[in-house]
């Protein structure tokens, strides 16, 4: 415990000295390595990337990759010992996919060939200091070996959960279409947005006397001119003083000239009144599925650790974690 807690008044050290110790044990090892060699691999890397690129993967295994490569030579000597490619492929073999490094250039495969050589050495450190016959790390191993287990027990539960079909997701949806799939009524307007309010009176005047609206929108406005100043139609609540103005109108209404935040001009026309209408059920068929499928995940969990609880006699005491005295039985 000591230890640990003094750790944070030299953490600021420890860095270099890890680099010093790596530069230390690598030269005790007499490490050396064939440029030659390694720039095949990076060659050999390269083009794997590129063939995975046409495929439309761009994750290159690096284990199949070496294990399967032609003989590239002696990558590099180890305690008076050649090492090949296949000898870095098994020990790769050994890390997570998610961990292995990006080999780009000579340094790279380098620097990542030394990490896999000092972790070598230092599992012959640990033998030779019978680091693994000590308490502090057989209760870290056991902790590790702990949350592996437990992280690949939820794993599997959440693999094992049923998928719902399309009866239970058909259910699910006409169960809670009121609440949750029910769109409010909406409006469908036109706009006419000018950056000038003169512009806009002018042109609020020559609507009055006929002006065609969807003719001044393609000609004057600055929202979707193409097609007349048509907007998505909308619920309330959006759009501020312009939505609010467009829920007053009748269907052919024009409004006033309605200054919005951004310091445009507005003028608007309503085309109609949506009616409130539910979601058709393909559209929120993938939507309910996920929620579906996430519930089931998180039952089967909480089932399979009850069951573990069950399968084991565990009873865990709620009111001593709520502070409430104890008495022994």
């Amino acid at each position: 415990m000591v230890y640990n807690a003094s750790r944070g008044a030299v953490s600021r050290f420890l860095k270099n000295a890890a680099a010093e110790f790596d530069s230390l044990n690598l030269s005790k090892a007499q490490v050396r390595y064939n440029d030659i060699t390694l720039a095949k691999i990076v060659t050999l890397v390269d083009k794997e990337k590129e063939r995975k690129k046409v495929a439309g993967q761009y994750k290159v295994d690096l284990v199949s990759l070496f294990e399967n490569s032609e003989k590239l030579g002696v990558v590099c000597v180890y305690n008076n010992k050649g090492l090949g490619i296949k000898w870095f492929a098994q020990r790769l073999r050994n890390t997570p996919s998610s961990r292995h490094p990006n080999l780009d250039d000579v340094e790279s495969v380098r620097a990542a060939f030394n990490i896999i050589i000092l972790q070598d050495i230092a599992v012959h450190l640990g033998g030779v200091r019978r680091l693994f016959n000590k308490r502090d790390y057989k209760k870290q191993v056991a902790a590790m070996e702990s949350s592996l287990l437990y992280d690949t027990y939820l794993k599997w539960l959440v693999n094992s959960a049923p998928l719902p079909d399309s009866l239970q997701i058909e259910a699910y949806y006409n169960e809670n279409k009121n609440l949750k799939y029910k769109d409010p009524v909406k409006v469908l307007i036109r706009e006419i947005k000018v950056l000038d309010k003169n512009l806009a009176d002018s042109l609020l005047l020559e609507l009055q006397y006929g002006l065609d609206f969807e003719d001044a929108a393609v000609l004057f406005s600055k929202t979707n001119p193409s097609r007349g100043g048509l907007m998505k139609p909308f619920a309330k609540g959006k759009y501020n003083e312009l939505g609010k103005i467009a829920f007053t109108l009748q269907a052919g209404n024009i409004s006033s000239v309605i200054e919005n935040l951004d310091r445009s001009y507005s003028i608007i026309r309503l085309e109609k009144k949506l009616p409130e209408q539910y979601s058709p059920f393909n559209k929120v068929y993938t939507r309910i599925e996920s929620i579906l499928i996430r519930a089931s995940q998180n039952d089967a969990k909480n089932n399979g650790v009850e069951g573990l609880f069950k399968k084991h006699h565990i009873i865990i005491n709620e009111s001593f974690f709520n502070g409430e005295n104890i008495e022994a039985n």
